[in-house]
């Protein structure tokens, strides 16, 4: 077993207390939003070893099956199959909707062959991984359950014309959608 040292990310919707409280830190009183427990590229927790402190995902890369185990490399690859959050939210939090796993792959490699670099603004697939999520609430919590039926949605786009419309049409009526 290894210590981890982990990253907060400072996001404008982050309470001020509540991540300080739980690492045992005085807050600072920036917004800390996200505590990132992990090995994502954009905020890979340190680990601290016996030879000394290492970046996760390097340490993964350099030793996978041992970082993992055998059993998570043959299954996911060569890369941790999940990142822990832990979310401290003042102000309410945009909706997001994340792909399955099909969906990912495919968005991800049609924007790679469009040339739509993986910063850009409006690119919608920065890798090719789905991103289930669980919430297990530590206080009292509020959050939105549920979708609108997508034929319904999709009907509330008809008669715009900009190109995310269009997409966004063409998503809603797949189907399979839900």
């Amino acid at each position: 077993m290894h210590r981890l040292i982990n990253q907060v990310r400072p996001y404008p919707w982050g309470a001020r207390t509540a991540i300080p409280r739980l690492l045992g830190v005085e807050p600072d009183g920036r917004p800390q939003a996200e505590l990132w427990l992990g090995a994502h590229p954009g905020a890979p927790s340190t680990v601290i070893t016996p030879r000394g402190p290492f970046s996760f995902d390097e340490l993964i890369a350099a030793e996978p099956e041992e970082m993992l185990g055998e059993h998570t490399v043959e299954r996911f690859g060569e890369r941790l199959p999940f990142l822990l959050k832990v979310l401290a939210a003042e102000e309410p939090l945009s909706l997001q909707v994340h792909p399955d796993a099909a969906r990912a792959r495919a968005g991800f490699a049609a924007e790679e062959a469009a040339g739509i670099p993986v910063t850009a603004p409006h690119r919608n697939y920065r890798d090719p991984f789905h991103k289930p999520e669980l919430v297990l609430a530590l206080e009292p919590f509020e959050a939105l359950c549920g979708f609108r039926d997508p034929a319904a949605a999709r009907a509330d786009l008809d008669g715009l014309t900009c190109e995310l419309a269009g997409m966004l049409r063409g998503d809603l009526g797949r189907t399979g959608v839900h």
